[in-house]
């Protein structure tokens, strides 16, 4: 029988860090980037918090290729969806 309970995921620091920076871009707001990976905004925003009390720590994705894939992902769903701004 099924509680009806989700399964809860787990991110690595990696992930976590890597999405914070994304994040801290200035002109990327914290749920385009939310959507782009699939993750509740309130989830980025508290990994954001947790990264500026020192709570979370890492360098982030060493493939800045990747990263930058993600950040165009991102600016490109802003200019498809000019209401997130």
């Amino acid at each position: 029988m099924r509680t009806g309970r989700m399964k809860k995921h787990r991110y690595s620091n990696e992930f976590k860090v890597t999405a914070v920076k994304l994040a801290s871009h200035p002109d990327i707001q914290t749920q385009d980037v939310a959507a782009v990976l699939h993750i509740h905004p309130f989830m980025l925003s508290r990994w954001k918090k947790e990264h500026r009390e020192g709570k979370l720590k890492g360098t982030g994705h060493p493939d800045l290729k990747e990263i930058n894939e993600m950040e165009a992902k991102v600016a490109e769903r802003m200019v498809r969806s000019p209401l997130l701004h």
